[in-house]
């Protein structure tokens, strides 16, 4: 019984990765955008299509599904890595050349006008009471 649901989940992975290939191979608008939006060019569109095909194949035979497996994890890890490194790459081109110094004068308030400063401690006068 517990093979028959390995198995029988081998199945509907395979198909699901299947798809994601054909997808790919087919030119689907959110797969293409995908691809632009990572960086790849549409060449490795076609290659990774390819890739989760052949992987999502090796899911239906029970002796090759390790490699399958093995296949099908390697392009996850290598899809994430290049998503986050694209992430990375905007944001490092997003902080301004000044941003240090920027940060300093938001912060400590250098060069800014007078008007712009907390008002000065007065201390109390000789009642005890601020004066107004």
């Amino acid at each position: 019984m517990k093979k028959n649901a390995v198995y029988g989940l081998q199945v509907v992975f395979g198909l699901i990765v299947i798809a994601a290939g054909v997808a790919k191979l087919a030119g689907a608008g959110m797969m293409v955008r995908e691809f632009e939006v990572i960086g790849l060019g549409q060449g490795f569109r076609v290659i990774f299509g390819a890739c989760e095909i052949a992987g999502g194949l090796l899911l239906f035979v029970p002796r090759l599904a390790m490699l399958g497996v093995a296949m099908l994890a390697c392009l996850m890890v290598g899809a994430t890595g290049a998503a986050i490194a694209r992430v990375a790459d905007a944001r490092i081109q997003a902080i301004p050349v000044n941003g240090p110094e920027l940060a300093m004068e938001r912060t400590f308030r250098i060069g800014a006008a007078p008007d712009d400063r907390r008002r000065p401690f007065r201390p109390a006068g000789p009642s005890g009471a601020e004066d107004i």
